[in-house]
């Protein structure tokens, strides 16, 4: 069953933002409704993507002594082929399935909508037959720009809202820049080990952290038993020392800082009553395994977008999983809720530059 809750309407701090609806999802339809698309993809070292196919609904005991119900399970093929499960390549732009039955491919799901600040749960369990398999839940925005060698790194995009230009030369000696709206909570299963995770938040590729967390009382996660793994978000306006600020071409009444090589340089600015300008920011990120807080991340200490972004989940097979000696394994997720808080720093204007990029629909 889903449910939906309708936002409050956008007020004006939110410039030409339509936040997205709370929702909750326990799969007990037994089908993925529009809310939901499915990976048909590769990305990664060491694994061959993600394949629709693996993407099932299965009855089980989510809650003990309760009747078994409908979840979903998301499975994985290991380092045993599958004689009925194919992979993927990227040719030319596009994944192309591939001829023969392959080792490592897994599957997932991501939202069409998205989200910023907020309380996300998923409730789920790892098959105790998962070494070389990432059980992975995050959000994801990306947007990417490209320039010849004749600009500079000083240089911004007008015409796109944060895409401010990162000295990143490419061995084709051009400047590439991206926005990457990402927290990956938590990245289970590095070398087998579910008994820590890693959480990785993102604002570029140029510019993220990973912190490592132990799990509640180290026991290990992929123990067969459902585990409600959190996320907090949050967001702020906060003063920004910016002094030259212009109004942005295809968003009326949004300011943009336009102050060369400031550190919010291409950053959406809202002016205050005092003349000066805060700035559309992250402000935490709070990381929980069964109720318990395991770790956080502030905006004194690492980077955090305040860009809106998919919620995903996947059985994932990279190289950094390590070896998966199995043929099927899964991830079952019984529910997963996303409830906005829509905080005054929330961005959900962004345009992706590739936004359906490997998903579709089941």
């Amino acid at each position: 069953m889903t449910t939906t809750t309708t936002p409050s309407p956008a007020d004006p701090v939110r410039l030409n933002c339509s936040p997205s609806p709370a929702f909750t999802d326990d799969f007990s339809t037994g089908e993925l409704d529009e809310k939901w698309l499915v990976f048909r993809k590769k990305w990664g070292n060491g694994n061959n993507g993600l394949a629709p196919s693996l993407v099932s609904f299965v009855s089980d005991v989510v809650e003990p002594n309760q009747p078994a119900r409908t979840v979903l399970s998301l499975g994985a093929v290991g380092d045993i082929a599958d004689p009925t499960v194919r992979g993927f390549d990227k040719v030319s732009g596009k994944y192309v399935e591939q001829a023969v039955p392959a080792t490592r491919v897994g599957s997932g799901i991501c939202t069409v909508a998205e989200y910023a600040s907020g309380v996300y749960n998923v409730l789920m369990k790892v098959a105790p037959n998962s070494a070389g398999m990432a059980p992975s839940i995050w959000t994801f925005h990306y947007e990417e720009h490209n320039a010849d060698e004749t600009k500079s790194s000083d240089d911004v995009n007008v015409n796109d809202l944060l895409y401010r230009w990162r000295a990143k030369v490419n061995g084709g000696g051009y400047f590439y820049s991206t926005v990457n709206s990402e927290v990956d909570w938590p990245e289970l299963g590095h070398s087998g080990q579910f008994a820590q995770g890693l959480y990785t938040t993102y604002v570029s590729e140029r510019e993220y952290l990973t912190s490592t967390f132990d799990m509640p009382k180290l026991r290990s996660l992929n123990d067969g038993k459902y585990h409600v793994y959190t996320l907090e978000w949050r967001t702020e306006l906060r003063p920004s020392t910016c002094s030259v600020a212009l109004p942005h071409n295809g968003l009326a009444g949004q300011l943009y800082c336009a102050e060369a090589a400031h550190e919010h340089q291409g950053f959406p600015l809202l002016q205050r009553a005092d003349g000066g300008y805060d700035v559309y920011a992250g402000k935490s990120l709070r990381y929980l395994v069964d109720g318990v807080e395991v770790g956080s991340h502030t905006a004194a200490n690492a980077p955090i977008s305040a860009i809106a972004a998919r919620l995903c989940i996947a059985a994932w097979l990279p190289n950094w999983a390590g070896p998966a000696p199995w043929q099927r394994s899964e991830v079952r997720v019984a529910e997963v809720s996303a409830k906005p808080l829509y905080d005054d720093g929330d961005i959900c204007w962004q345009p992706e530059t590739y936004p359906f990029d490997g998903l579709v629909k089941l």
